[in-house]
C-alpha cells in the first residue's frame, strides 16, 4: 500500500522524496503530488513548466522489481503505456504517442514528462524514483519549450487532478503486474505499437550530424534503433535529437 503524501509547493518532487527516503528506512512506496514545483526537473538540465494547481507533478518510488539493471527501461515502458492508457480515457479521438525516452505526446506536441532515476547495487535495482508531469489545465505556456500542450487544450474543460493521480496509479499497477508475470515480450509490443515516428522518416541530429533515419523500436538495452541508409544502429539518449 502505498502512502500518499500532498505538498502545497516544493523544488523538486524527486528530490522530496530522496530526501523523505533517506531519513527513513522504512520499505515502503510512497507518492509525493505537489501543486507547484519551483524547480521541476527533467531530463539532464531540463526544467519542467508548470502552473500552480494546474497540472499533475509527482513522484513515487518502486521497490523490490526484482529487476536487472540491464532491463531498466522497462520501468520506462510501463510508465510511458500508462500514461498513454490514462490520457485515452480523455482523449480518445486523438494520436496519443510515446516520444523516445521520456516523453508522451498528443499528435506533435508534449503533454507529459518522465524522469526516472534508479539506485543501482551490484547488477539489481534496488529502488526507483519515478517523477512525472502532465499538462492538464494550463492553457499557455511561458517558456521557450517548443511544442507543450494540456489536455484542456483539447476537452476545453478543466480536469480533476486528483481523480487523474489515483487513475494513473492504477493503470501503472496493471502494467507492472504484466511486468511481474513474465510478460515482457507482450509490453515491449504494446510499447512498440505507441512509439513516435515508428518506421516514418525523419530528421536527427546524430552525434552533431543531421541525418534522416527511420526509427524500428528499441534494442535489447531500451536504445532507439535508427535504420540509417540501410543499417540499423542503436543510439543512447545523448547522441540523438529529434528535428
Amino acid at each position: 500500500m502505498r502512502e500518499l503524501i500532498y505538498i502545497e509547493e516544493c523544488e523538486s518532487t524527486n528530490v522530496e522524496l530522496s530526501l523523505l527516503r533517506e531519513s527513513n528506512s522504512d520499505e515502503k512506496e510512497i507518492v509525493i503530488c505537489t501543486d507547484y514545483q519551483s524547480a521541476g526537473k527533467g531530463q539532464g538540465t531540463n526544467f519542467w513548466e508548470s502552473k500552480k494547481s494546474e497540472n499533475l507533478t509527482f513522484s513515487y518510488n518502486l521497490i523490490n522489481t526484482r529487476l536487472k539493471a540491464v532491463n531498466q527501461f522497462y520501468i520506462s515502458i510501463i510508465v510511458s503505456l500508462s500514461i498513454v492508457e490514462l490520457l485515452k480515457a480523455y482523449l480518445s479521438t486523438k494520436t496519443i504517442s510515446i516520444k523516445w525516452p521520456n516523453d508522451v505526446y498528443i499528435d506533435n506536441k508534449k503533454v507529459a514528462g518522465i524522469l526516472i532515476e534508479n539506485v543501482i547495487i551490484g547488477d539489481k535495482i534496488k529502488e526507483s524514483y519515478i517523477g512525472i508531469g502532465i499538462n492538464v489545465n494550463q492553457k499557455i505556456f511561458d517558456s521557450n519549450a517548443p511544442n507543450p500542450i494540456s489536455i484542456i487544450n483539447y476537452t476545453e474543460k478543466e480536469s480533476e487532478i486528483k481523480e487523474l493521480l489515483s487513475a494513473y496509479l492504477l493503470k501503472f499497477d496493471y502494467y507492472l503486474n504484466l511486468y511481474k508475470n513474465g510478460e515482457f515480450e507482450r509490453l515491449k509490443t504494446m510499447y512498440l505499437d505507441k512509439l513516435y515516428r515508428i518506421n516514418e522518416i525523419g530528421k536527427y541530429q546524430i552525434n552533431n550530424e543531421i541525418i534522416d533515419g527511420v526509427i524500428k523500436g528499441i534494442d535489447e538495452y531500451g536504445f532507439l534503433s535508427i535504420m540509417i541508409n540501410g543499417e540499423l544502429k542503436s543510439f543512447d539518449i545523448k547522441q540523438v535529437k529529434y528535428l
